[in-house]
């Protein structure tokens, strides 16, 4: 056998093995990552298919009624509530933003 070894091209007949096994606990992370990856997802195309449209729908219809002169005697009342909405669209291209990054940080 020695020669067989030696044959190969190994030129040792003592070698060191080792083979890591992830415990069940582990097994049990990737597992509810996963869970989490795939909520993650779900959550993104609900706020990008459905919310953030209706965020824009809803400033541009507010813009206009804000626009007329009868929708609030005070003008900055008028600024504050559309300024509000802004801030509500801002937030969600950041979180979108967000998710996006992390999602390009998943491990494979």
């Amino acid at each position: 056998m020695l020669q067989t070894v030696r044959d190969a091209g190994l030129g040792s007949t003592s070698y060191r093995i080792e083979v890591e096994v992830p415990t069940k606990e582990e097994q049990n992370v990737s597992a509810d990552l996963d869970v989490v990856w795939e909520q993650l997802d779900e959550c993104m195309s609900l706020l990008r298919v459905r919310y953030y449209p209706l965020l824009n729908d809803w400033l541009v219809t507010l813009h206009q009624v804000v626009e007329s002169p009868s929708f609030f005697e005070d003008h900055t009342q008028n600024e504050e509530v559309v300024k509000g909405l802004i801030d509500i669209r801002t937030n969600a291209d950041t979180l979108l933003n967000w998710v996006i990054a992390l999602k390009q940080q998943k491990p494979q």
